[in-house]
């Protein structure tokens, strides 16, 4: 027999990210899709670029009238992943997420966010993260206005949990 695999993958969210190349934030209850396309819930998400003193409002003197202005500057934001809603409740078991940004496409390089531990199909995150490009390059922009970063949720199956226990108790 294979082993029972508890830990799935929900499915996937994305946040663009072309509202930080005009400066502005970006406030998103991005959908969650599973592998077959369907929709499993949503992902509060939360883009805020920052001024040169890390605070929310940018002064009018570092605002720029073109995103290309931005080259060469240096550039800071905060990624806010408040919470997921709605998600399937057999797989609403310590929900965790992991995304990559730029330039970390190694799927080993993944930033893991949670588990937010036990039974809950609207977990709480509350995580934050200020990320900074000390210079802002041509590639980097068009990151900024062509990409985006994807978000991957998984949680336990409780159904598969329930599978092992049988497996287990036929055993005996």
């Amino acid at each position: 027999w294979d082993p029972i695999q508890h830990c799935r993958m929900i499915g996937t969210a994305r946040c663009y990210l072309e509202g930080l190349a005009l400066q502005l934030e970006n406030e998103v209850e991005a959908k969650i899709m599973s592998s077959s396309g369907q929709e499993c819930g949503s992902l509060m998400i939360e883009v805020w670029p920052l001024a040169a003193d890390g605070s929310l409002e940018l002064p009018d003197e570092e605002l720029v009238e073109n995103p290309e202005d931005l080259i060469g500057g240096k550039m800071q934001f905060k990624l806010v992943v408040s919470a997921a809603k709605n998600l399937p409740e057999h797989l609403a078991n310590d929900v965790y997420l992991e995304y990559d940004f730029y330039l970390d496409t190694d799927q080993s390089a993944l930033t893991k966010v949670g588990p937010v531990e036990g039974f809950s199909k609207d977990p709480k995150f509350s995580y934050e993260r200020i990320f900074s490009q000390d210079t802002v390059t041509q590639r980097f922009l068009e990151y900024l206005q062509t990409g985006a970063i994807t978000f991957y949720i998984y949680g336990n199956d409780s159904r598969a949990t329930q599978a092992e226990k049988e497996r287990l108790a036929m055993r005996e």
